[in-house]
């Protein structure tokens, strides 16, 4: 018989442009790529799984964005872990979930009443085990991230997990076949998260172009969009050569049924 106490934590399942090889290390799997948002550890898990249904929800189901800025180890004494901080365009809307989260945790048990509003350290392990710090913070290098569904994960041992409940949640931008070009499809609540999901969707197939994102911007319509990441393309051709000629000025965004913002990019190769 499947024993009822499991060791569960909640987190956020995370997408990037991954390298194909690794400094050594035991390297999580892509599918298990997650950042916690709540550890709950050993608890009965038919007594939370009956309430789950009730489990608050995000305001939006869109997913998040932003750029792997810096390599972790961790805990910082005697470090076990390497992992990626996570720098988010929206943090603060991610904050406002957990602490959500969190609180329906306490008041049903399942996180001590008495537990301390910690700091949030975004981060996602990528490897465990032996590792040479000197090798990972040599080969370290930016990387774009999107988060898709909320999971209530199982941990199986040996950096090994289990879903065993998820939130769905769409990407804020996704790749699409196109006969010749790029294309995706871009999410946002409004046009400054179309601009940097946008930005984001690039830099999964060119990482370089992170360097060369613009610190401050507000666009308020399409053409301003489409503008300033021409600006950034060719800025980065200049510099150090660039895979993408343009993003063609094509398209309209509209409003998905899920209430966000959609558009379809194109970018000429």
């Amino acid at each position: 018989m499947e024993s009822k106490q499991k060791r569960l934590f909640f987190g956020v399942e995370v997408l990037s442009a991954w390298p194909e090889s690794w400094p050594r290390g035991k390297i999580i799997e892509p599918t298990f790529r997650h950042m916690t948002i709540a550890f709950l550890g050993n608890c009965d898990y038919p007594s939370l799984e009956e309430l789950l249904q009730d489990i608050p929800k995000p305001d939006c189901y869109l997913g998040f964005s932003g750029v792997f800025d810096s390599c972790l180890f961790l805990p910082e004494k005697s470090p076990h872990v390497v992992s990626f901080h996570m720098q988010f365009f929206a943090l603060q809307k991610l904050i406002f979930y957990r602490e959500m989260l969190r609180n329906w945790l306490k008041e049903h048990t399942f996180l001590p009443k008495d537990l301390q509003r910690e700091e949030f350290l975004p981060h996602m392990t990528i490897a465990r085990g032996d590792f040479e710090k000197n090798d990972w913070e040599k080969t370290f290098t930016k990387l774009p991230f999107v988060t898709k569904n909320i999971h209530l994960y199982e941990s199986l041992g040996n950096s090994q997990y289990r879903s065993l409940w998820e939130i769905p949640i769409v990407p804020p931008m996704e790749e699409k076949p196109h006969a010749a070009d790029l294309a995706f499809i871009i999410r946002g609540e409004n046009h400054l998260e179309m601009y940097q999901n946008a930005l984001v969707a690039l830099a999964f197939h060119f990482p370089p172009l992170i360097s060369y994102f613009p610190t401050e911007f507000l666009p308020d319509n399409l053409d301003l969009i489409i503008f300033s990441l021409n600006q950034t393309i060719a800025k980065a051709d200049t510099e150090i050569g660039c895979p993408f000629k343009a993003v063609s000025f094509h398209g309209e965004i509209k409003k998905a049924s899920e209430g966000f913002l959609e558009w379809e990019m194109i970018v000429d190769v």
